[in-house]
């Protein structure tokens, strides 16, 4: 109830739900947001704007790949890629 009254007096523009959907793509993927107790209550979610945070970076892989390495194929063919530049630079 407190979520959709303030909603409604929030009165979103369209281009607001825009970005609110937007960042709701990328904040359910967080992995705080994969535990109940850090989701913030909807009421909240729009007290505080979160929609406005900032998206995290991605982090590099072990490796040091970035953006991060989906599968050990994809990590060995950058691996491949960056012994190539090396000798190709020594060369």
């Amino acid at each position: 109830m407190a979520a959709r009254k303030r909603w409604e007096r929030l009165n979103p523009s369209p281009e607001t739900v825009e970005r609110i959907l937007a960042a709701l793509e990328w904040q359910i993927q967080d992995p705080n947001w994969c535990e109940e107790r850090y989701i913030p209550h909807a009421s909240t979610y729009l007290n505080q704007a979160r929609w406005e945070d900032e998206a995290p970076r991605p982090r590099p892989d072990s490796r040091g790949h970035y953006p991060p390495c989906r599968t050990m194929t994809e990590c060995n063919r950058k691996l491949e890629a960056e012994i190539d530049a090396r000798k190709a630079s020594v060369s």
